[in-house]
């Protein structure tokens, strides 16, 4: 700046002044009286070289503390301007500049504030939010939606929204909320990251009423997309299910009724097989029941410490006849004790169930074999067949209700569909869960995982 300079060359510029005016007075002197006039300058220049510094440092030091004071105003402090200051210039002036400063600092304070409430509220938010400005450009993404989208702090800086978030069905979604200027709802998927959102857009406007931008709010509704369709399935399975032997008793009953009872045998065959239907219908809403009834006492059954190798022996003796029937042995890999902390009836239903499945696609003249071991403080019982197998495309479904891999196999065997879901909320019940091991050919393995029961846990 002009004044600094003058501030700093002070004393060159007066020398270089006085230096003129001596030349100035000698030259007029006619050379003549040289030392007075000599002695003259040097005091002259002495005396005038001190007032041009004190005058200069008067009238220019004030200003440099208020570019300093100025300067300072992003750093507030309540009592800096005034020390800067003190009463350097008019006091009228001085006091309007306080008030000034201290206004600029109050509203400092404010934008400051207000910007961490913000930050902090939209870092709270389930929901992820992008704002984005007309020409695509993201102004600010919150900690979800960075999340979400696996995105780092800096990611998004001076980038177009496609940039960052390579899906062209969300681009196409801001445009179309940038041109019709109105609140927009959507789902979309973004398999890079495999997930559904529901988004919900709105035009963001000024002060003046321009639109700047849009911003956009995502809803993880994947798991609730999987949900709803587990739900339908469920829906059109047991309808189907229920629909089938209702269908043939029907058939059957409109039959009967037509032939009327003449044909004794022919009736007679008729009844069994309605009888037959008539059974299977009951034992589908019998598990249904005890389904519904075993996902809504999770947390409150009652429990106690037991033996669980009884309850398995006394179940291969039950079904002894049907392992006599299909020359299947049963092999037995487990301790004379295996305490834990349950509820019989469920846990027999559940290992019955893992039997019953066993029996039903073991081959013929093979053999299951019931183990245990201890690992990472849990039972691990085992439930090895020999049958055919499940590919791997069924693991992860195999435990959902009405799944069946080979549906008239299932119902020739009177099997619900239901019997592994029931397992599966069995053990989760016991805070335990179940896994499946499986090769096509090679057979299937069923293990269920339970905590070991020890003296401090609490019986209900």
């Amino acid at each position: 700046m002009i004044y600094q300079w003058f501030v700093r060359n002070s004393i060159i510029i007066g020398i270089s002044v006085f230096v003129v005016l001596w030349f100035g007075l000698y030259f007029i002197a006619g050379y003549k009286n040289y030392k007075t006039i000599l002695l003259l300058w040097f005091v002259l220049t002495a005396v005038l070289s001190i007032l041009n510094v004190l005058f200069l440092k008067k009238v220019i030091q004030p200003f440099e503390r208020l570019i300093e004071t100025i300067q300072s105003l992003h750093q507030p402090s309540d009592n800096k301007p005034q020390s800067l200051l003190q009463e350097s210039l008019d006091e009228k002036f001085n006091q309007s500049l306080r008030n000034l400063i201290e206004k600029l600092q109050a509203n400092y304070s404010n934008i400051v504030h207000q910007r961490n409430e913000l930050e902090a509220l939209l870092s709270s938010m389930v929901e992820g939010m992008i704002a984005v400005d007309n020409q695509g450009y993201v102004l600010r993404i919150n900690r979800a939606a960075r999340e979400l989208f696996s995105i780092h702090n800096d990611e998004f800086n001076g980038k177009l929204l496609i940039e960052v978030v390579r899906n062209t069905d969300l681009q196409n979604f801001v445009q179309k909320l940038l041109t019709q200027k109105t609140t927009l709802e959507d789902k979309i998927v973004i398999s890079k990251i495999q997930k559904t959102l529901q988004v919900h857009g709105s035009p963001l406007y000024d002060t003046q009423g321009m639109q700047f931008g849009v911003v956009l709010v995502l809803n993880d509704i994947t798991r609730l997309e999987k949900l709803e369709k587990i739900r339908r399935e469920f829906v059109s399975n047991v309808s189907h299910e229920l629909k089938t032997p209702i269908t043939s008793i029907r058939g059957y009953v409109e039959t009967i009724r037509e032939i009327g009872f003449e044909d004794r045998e022919m009736t007679i065959k008729f009844l069994d097989t309605i009888l037959k239907h008539t059974e299977r219908l009951s034992a589908i809403i019998e598990d249904l029941l005890n389904l519904s009834r075993i996902e809504r006492d999770e947390r409150e059954i009652e429990k106690e410490e037991m033996d669980l190798i009884p309850i398995l022996r006394n179940l291969v003796e039950e079904l002894e006849p049907r392992l006599q029937k299909y020359q299947i042995q049963v092999e037995f890999k487990v301790p004379n004790q295996l305490i834990c902390l349950g509820n019989k009836l469920l846990l027999r239903q559940a290992f019955f169930n893992l039997l019953d499945n066993a029996i039903k696609y073991a081959a013929d003249g093979k053999k299951i074999v019931i183990q245990s071991q201890i690992q990472d403080q849990k039972i691990v019982l085992s439930f090895q067949d020999f049958g055919p197998g499940i590919d791997k495309k069924h693991h992860e479904r195999i435990f959902e209700r009405f799944y069946r891999l080979d549906v008239a196999r299932s119902r020739n065997l009177g099997g619900t569909g239901l019997g592994l879901a029931i397992v599966k909320h069995v053990i989760l019940a016991h805070h335990g869960n179940v896994t499946l091991e499986s090769e096509v050919g090679k057979g299937t393995t069923f293990q269920i995982h339970l905590p070991i029961f020890t003296p401090n846990d609490q019986l209900t």
